[in-house]
């Protein structure tokens, strides 16, 4: 779990900082979440799991018809 803290705390400062003041909160909450992060370090190793994250949430935010219920 620590490296995927650092992970969130290294895009919030190094991807987000300056660009996106959404993202970089956002990572700020994350890395904080329990629950966000055991859902999100199931993401495959072979993904940026924040800009797969972050690519979700918009989807999400954009399809109205689509409930996160819904895919699970």
């Amino acid at each position: 779990m620590e490296k995927l803290i650092l992970t969130f705390q290294r895009f919030a400062h190094y991807e987000a900082k300056g660009k996106s003041p959404l993202y970089e909160y956002w990572c700020n909450k994350i890395i904080s979440h329990e629950p966000l992060l055991n859902l999100i370090k199931n993401i495959p190793i072979s993904q940026p799991k924040p800009n797969l994250f972050f690519c979700i949430c918009s989807v999400f935010k954009y399809e109205k018809s689509l409930s996160i219920n819904s895919c699970f």
